[in-house]
C-alpha cells in the first residue's frame, strides 16, 4: 500500500512518543507477538517473535527509526519507519478499538513526511483486515506501481 497524500497534521496524538530502548525490549517483543502471531499462524508464516535474541538485536541496530508509544507508563505500540516504509506497525491487543492505530498511523506518516518522503509505503498481509481497514480510512490505497 501507499500514501501520497496532503501532509498529515497531528495535534491529538496524546501519547508518548519514545524512540526504542533496550528497557522496554519485554514489553516491546510481548506486544509484538501478541499482535502479530494469530496472523501468522492464519498466514502459515513462522511467528517472528521466538528467536528473541536476534528480534533484540535488530530493534537495538534500528532504534533511531523504531518509534514506541506510551499512554502514562502503559505501552501502547511501535512502528519502525525507515526512508518513508511503514514496517511492523502495531498495537497490543489490549489497546486496539480504541483509536491508538489511527493515531500512531497518522504520526508515522507526519515523520516520513518531515524526513522528506512524499510517498510512504507498508505492506500488510491481505487476511489482516483491521489494519487493511485502517490504512484504507487512512487513504493509503493499493500500490499497483
Amino acid at each position: 500500500m501507499q500514501y501520497r497524500g496532503t501532509v498529515q497534521m497531528v495535534d491529538d496524538l496524546n501519547l508518548d512518543v519514545r524512540p526504542y530502548e533496550d528497557s522496554i525490549f519485554e514489553q516491546w517483543i510481548k506486544g509484538f507477538g501478541d499482535a502479530y502471531r494469530q496472523l501468522f499462524m492464519e498466514a502459515d508464516m513462522e511467528p517472528e517473535d521466538e528467536d528473541k535474541e536476534g528480534n533484540r538485536r535488530w530493534a537495538n541496530e534500528n532504534r533511531g527509526n523504531l518509534f514506541t508509544f506510551f499512554d502514562g507508563s502503559e505501552f501502547i505500540g511501535s512502528c519502525h519507519l525507515r526512508d518513508g516504509y511503514i514496517r511492523s506497525m502495531f498495537v497490543c491487543p489490549q489497546h486496539q478499538g480504541r483509536g491508538y492505530g489511527k493515531r500512531i498511523l497518522q504520526y508515522i506518516i507526519a515523520q516520513a513526511q518531515t524526513q522528506g518522503s512524499d510517498l510512504i509505503r507498508l505492506a500488510v498481509l491481505d487476511i489482516n483486515e483491521r489494519a487493511n481497514n485502517l490504512y484504507e480510512l487512512q487513504a493509503l490505497g493499493a500500490d499497483n506501481e
